[in-house]
């Protein structure tokens, strides 16, 4: 994951990178993020920048970490197909 300079007083977005990078498909797949403490996801903030529409995430967890963000529900995913993904999250 790699962040971007704050914007939008202070909001971060995070820049988020998935695939299969293994020799076979992928069966039954899915996407976990977890955001740092003091960061808050902002619901609905997803942009996809290239891969399939991986939707909104469910938020599972809040913890002392931070929160837990997860996208599930996908098949299989090929061998060397990757997505990119933008998601915004509020300074707290």
């Amino acid at each position: 994951m790699r962040r971007a300079d704050g914007d939008d007083f202070g909001v971060v977005t995070y820049t988020i990178r998935y695939g299969n990078f293994g020799p076979i498909t992928a069966p039954n797949w899915s996407l976990v993020d977890v955001l740092p403490a003091g960061l808050r996801y902002v619901s609905g903030s997803v942009i996809i920048l290239s891969g399939i529409n991986i939707g909104q995430p469910t938020v599972t967890s809040t913890t002392a970490t931070g929160q837990i963000l997860t996208w599930t529900g996908f098949t299989n995913m090929a061998a060397g197909y990757s997505g990119l993904v933008s998601i915004k999250a509020q300074v707290l």
